[in-house]
């Protein structure tokens, strides 16, 4: 750590000192010469979350509470990379927002991943020297100088013996971020930059390797690029503190003597290892792990509850009579209540174009009502606190960008999936609303876009400009092209080559029925294309919406990037705000379509 320490309650204390699971006893003045807190893509979630982890304040009163038992010798933070993009508090400002809460956690090292790439690489190279903390690059090479970004490697001498620290990044950067973004990077074989940079740390008697990397163990990923395969080559290498694949490792996973560990995603999780350098000789037994839950952390919830009379909104049925030149999209503005609900309320309704003068029908409104009612606070016991320094700067950013995020664009009667668990392994209601909206605004044949992109859900209730953010954070814009049915196939196939595996390229359409066999072999899988009920014409042309992202090969999509760019659209946030502004969210939209059906 590099920052002062201050003094917590004594139960956050002890909980996180007790943070690993060995048992030793020892008479010498520290248990363990290093103690390494980590975390790995965070992706912009600075702040605890209902639906997210902790924040960053916790994390740094772990590591400060460490730091004060000497027990656990020299205490340092590390992020394992995808870390200063993917939420509204991270994107408005480009990622300034989270160098500034790491500083003020006393972060020590952080990976590359390859969201961090996602403002540009000259943006990336203007927050560099804002952090307070040193981002090792080790393996990501600027084309133009020849210069790694950030720095290649970082040497500490902790208690009389040398500790080496680097950081791999990941290759699929090429295409897991905008191409655009990385014109000028170049990323080394992790394999050969970390056989390169252990012979240069072994040269300067380093005794102790710590990689920081964002590198995951996705089985999408080609073993020498996941940690694993890196592990395999170089076991000169005591301790991978991973990410990329967001996989919570409840216990250390040591592969040719070396140790990998990995928190999983957004906070959720901290890590804390620990390592007894009198105990090298024993390789991986030295070091001691323990995964820090969300739930842990947070202490035990318990509910106060209070009776009082409270003025609530509640729905209610009002008659409406029709009058002369009434129509139902006339009545449904004047409460502003959409079409659907007064449909969903009024059976007896056969063509909403057709109402006839006298008719009484009910339209649901909100109205305001006296009730007697129990309402509960929850509170917490014995959970570690956010740092108030780290604290403090959340809410003055959050202050800040109050004004922006709030703004009510529209509202949803039920939650629109946007889960990594649900975007890359199939279909979701909110995946379909983007690319529906996709089509409504480029008056496209098809639209298509990568279940990747999508990165959380909208809840139930209004809808704001902050959340429209948070679900598409990346700043893509909307992008038609030309493509032959036959490249559309391609498309198709790629993006379902992994289902039922979870695979940030999953294809998300609209304008389209596909039905495919999850077992063929790679490029065989689909088995129909529907465009209008008719089979696609592999020859025929045809207007397809999509990101700029998949536009330029990115995650793959080799064959969107050949066709004919035709036109360019608003950011694809920009398009879904004003889609749902002048359309509303339906209430059909809460079941979801089959556009993609598996098949035997």
């Amino acid at each position: 750590m590099n920052k002062s320490v201050k003094i917590f309650g004594v139960f956050g204390l002890l909980l996180a000192v007790t943070g690993c699971s060995s048992t030793r006893v020892s008479n010498k003045e520290k248990d363990y010469e290093l103690t390494i807190v980590h975390v790995n893509d965070v992706h912009g979630r600075a702040k605890e979350g209902k639906y997210d982890g902790v924040g960053y304040g916790r994390v740094a009163t772990i590591a400060k509470n460490l730091e004060m038992d000497k027990k656990n010798g020299k205490v340092i933070m590390m992020d394992g990379g995808d870390t200063i993009h993917g939420t509204t508090f991270a994107t408005l400002n480009k990622g300034e927002s989270m160098i500034e809460v790491l500083n003020g956690a006393g972060l020590d090292y952080m990976a590359l991943g390859n969201h961090d790439f996602n403002y540009g690489e000259k943006r990336l190279k203007e927050l560099l020297p804002k952090a307070e903390f040193t981002v090792l690059g080790s393996n990501v090479v600027d084309k133009n100088t020849g210069k790694v970004i950030g720095k290649e490697y970082d040497i500490q001498e902790i208690d009389g013996v040398k500790v080496g620290f680097f950081g791999l990044s990941t290759p699929e950067t090429y295409y897991k971020t905008n191409p655009k973004n990385i014109e000028n990077i170049r990323f080394i074989d992790p394999i050969v930059a970390a056989k390169s940079i252990v012979k240069k740390l072994q040269k300067e008697k380093v005794k102790f390797i710590v990689v920081v990397a964002h590198l995951g163990d996705d089985t999408s990923t080609e073993k020498k690029y996941q940690s694993i395969g890196v592990a395999e080559a170089v076991p000169e290498i005591n301790i991978i503190i991973d990410g990329h694949s967001h996989t919570p490792l409840s216990e250390k996973k040591v592969v040719n003597g070396v140790t990998i560990v990995q928190t999983g995603e957004y906070s959720k999780n901290v890590g804390v290892v620990k390592v007894d350098f009198d105990m090298l000789k024993k390789g991986s037994l030295a070091i001691d792990y323990r995964l820090m839950s969300k739930q842990e952390i947070l202490g035990e919830e318990s509910v106060n509850k209070a009776t009082f009379k409270k003025k609530v909104k509640e729905l209610t049925l009002k008659d409406y009579t029709i009058k002369p030149g009434d129509t139902l999209l006339k009545v449904s503005r004047e409460y502003s209540v959409s079409l659907d609900e007064i449909l969903k309320y009024n059976k007896n309704i056969k063509n909403p174009n057709n109402i006839e003068i006298g008719n009484v029908y009910k339209i649901p409104v909100m109205e305001e009502v006296t009730k007697t009612v129990t309402e509960g606070t929850t509170v917490r016991k014995n959970g570690i606190p956010e740092d108030p320094k780290v604290k403090e700067i959340i809410e003055r950013i959050d202050k800040d960008q109050r004004a922006i995020t709030e703004v009510k664009v529209g509202k949803s009667e039920f939650k629109l999936e946007g889960d990594r668990s649900v975007v890359r392994t199939g279909e979701s209601n909110l995946a379909q609303l983007i690319t529906d909206a996709m089509i409504w605004k480029t008056e496209a044949d098809i639209a298509i876009t990568n279940g990747g992109g999508i990165r959380a859900s909208i809840n139930k209730g209004d809808v704001t400009v902050g959340d429209v953010i948070s679900v598409l954070p990346f700043g893509n814009y909307v992008i038609t092209k030309e493509l032959t049915g036959q490249q559309i196939k391609d498309a198709l196939e790629h993006g379902l080559r992994a289902y039922p595996e979870s695979l940030g390229g999953l294809c998300q359409i609209a304008g389209l029925e596909v039905k495919f066999n999850p077992k063929n072999t790679e490029g065989k899988k689909v088995v129909s294309i529907k465009k209008d009920g008719r089979d696609l014409d592999l020859n025929r042309t045809y207007l397809v919406a999509t990101n700029d992202f998949m536009a330029a090969g990115g995650d793959g999509y080799s064959s969107l990037k050949d066709g004919k760019e035709i036109g360019h659209f608003p950011g694809l946030d920009e398009v879904l705000i004003e889609y749902i502004k002048e359309n509303g969210i339906s209430s059909n939209r809460k079941v979801v379509e089959k556009r993609i059906i598996p098949v035997k």
